[in-house]
């Protein structure tokens, strides 16, 4: 489990290649940024990030 503090950034901007990654907001709100789109969470909801496919050069 990961808390963050109000005001602070739960991490890097990263993406997701080969795993999942599951929020559930148990209390507060926040502001991810997802697929180029700012949304809003709060207490109760979950975002489900799957992984996208690895560009190939």
């Amino acid at each position: 489990m990961i808390e963050v503090k109000p005001g602070h950034d739960s991490t890097e901007f990263r993406m997701h290649y080969y795993e999942e990654e599951c929020v559930y907001i148990l209390q507060g709100e926040a502001k991810p940024l997802i697929d180029s789109s700012i949304a809003r969470v709060a207490a109760g909801d979950f975002i489900g990030i799957v992984p996208v496919e690895k560009p190939t050069n």
